[in-house]
C-alpha cells in the first residue's frame, strides 16, 4: 500500500515498476496484475484474497476508443484460457457409453477417475489471452455478450474502425497459437509472461542457423 500511486501506475513502464515494487518486497510482472509478497509467510498463505483480482476478464463494447497515449485503451480483451469444449464432450460420450455396460471393466472405471480428475482441476486454467490493438480507432463491433466461449482460432471477435483512415476497419479474430504457421494467420501471440516474441524468433532462428550449418 503506497509503494506507487494510480497515476505512476498508469504511465510507469513495466521494468520500473517491478523495480520499485521490488524494493518494498512485492513481485509484480505487469500493471495489469495484482502483486503477491516476493517472500511468503506459510502463516499469511490464507491473506491472499487480492490475488483473486486476477482472474478478471473483459471484453471492450462497442464505442470503446482506442488511443496510443493511452495503454490501457489499447487491450481490447482480457479472456480465461480453458480445457477445449470438444475435450469433455468426448469425455463424457465415453463415459456414458462406459456406465451403460453391466460390468464395470477397467477402462470405463479409468474414464471414471479422468472425469474426477476434471472436476477437481475445473474447465479453466490460470492462463490468460489479451489482445492489445496499437492503432488509434473505435470498436465498432464486437461479439455478442452471450458468447462466453471462443473455441476455435479465427472466430470473429472485434470490429475497429481506424481513427486515421475511416475508411478501413481491422477485423480482430481469435489468434492461432501455433507460431511455426505464422503465415497463415494475422493474428499470434507476441508475448507470454515469460518471454516476448523476439526473444522466440531469435531462439527459432539460431536453432535455423544450427540446423543449416550441420554436416
Amino acid at each position: 500500500g503506497g509503494c506507487v500511486t494510480k497515476e505512476q501506475l498508469r504511465t510507469m513502464t513495466t521494468q520500473g515498476l517491478k523495480e520499485k515494487m521490488a524494493k518494498h518486497g512485492w513481485r509484480v510482472t505487469s500493471h495489469l496484475v495484482a502483486p503477491e509478497v516476493e517472500k511468503v509467510n506459510p502463516s499469511s498463505l490464507g491473506d491472499r484474497e487480492h490475488l483473486a483480482q486476477n482472474l478478471h476478464t473483459f471484453m471492450r463494447p462497442v464505442g470503446h476508443i482506442i488511443k496510443n497515449s493511452d495503454r490501457d485503451s489499447r487491450l481490447l480483451c482480457r479472456m480465461q484460457m480453458g480445457l477445449p469444449l470438444h475435450a469433455l464432450e468426448d469425455l463424457r460420450d465415453r463415459l456414458s457409453t462406459a456406465l451403460e455396460l453391466e460390468v464395470m471393466d477397467e477402462a470405463g472405471k479409468a474414464l471414471l477417475d479422468e472425469e474426477k480428475r476434471f472436476k477437481t482441476a475445473g474447465t479453466s486454467t490460470v492462463n490468460f489471452l489479451v489482445i492489445k490493438f496499437k492503432f488509434n480507432g473505435m470498436v465498432i463491433w464486437t461479439a455478442p455478450e452471450d458468447n462466453a466461449y471462443f473455441g476455435r482460432p479465427g472466430t470473429p471477435m472485434f470490429a475497429v474502425r481506424l481513427a486515421d483512415h475511416p475508411d478501413v476497419v481491422v477485423p480482430v479474430f481469435l489468434p492461432s497459437f501455433d507460431i511455426r504457421r505464422k503465415a497463415e494467420t494475422v493474428w499470434y501471440p507476441v508475448k507470454t509472461l515469460r518471454d516476448r516474441f523476439s526473444t522466440l524468433l531469435q531462439r527459432i532462428q539460431h536453432q535455423t542457423e544450427g540446423d543449416t550449418k550441420r554436416p
